[in-house]
């Protein structure tokens, strides 16, 4: 997963992106301080769910920035909702 011209939030106009992925109950944030000073990342990543219909459908996915001192800064995210994609062509 690969990320282009992100926003840059930091004074120097880059950012510290990771991800954070939500399934269901599970979070998953990796790479917390892998990208630095960047609006290009590349995070190197691959997630796999299991699930049945009914049950959790919905993915959240989010890029953050993170910050030392406060909190992260939000630069984007998406939903996707996997049952509809499942059930509709």
């Amino acid at each position: 997963m690969n990320a282009y011209n992100l926003a840059g939030l930091d004074l120097d106009g880059n950012s510290d992106p990771y991800t954070v992925v939500v399934f269901g109950d599970k979070k998953y944030i990796r790479n917390k301080k892998g990208n630095k000073s960047t609006r290009s990342p590349t995070f190197n990543e691959y997630y796999e769910f299991e699930t049945s219909f009914p049950g959790p459908s919905t993915i959240s996915i989010k890029v953050m920035d993170y910050d030392t001192i406060g909190a992260d800064d939000l630069i984007g995210g998406t939903t996707i909702d996997i049952e509809s994609r499942f059930f509709n062509k």
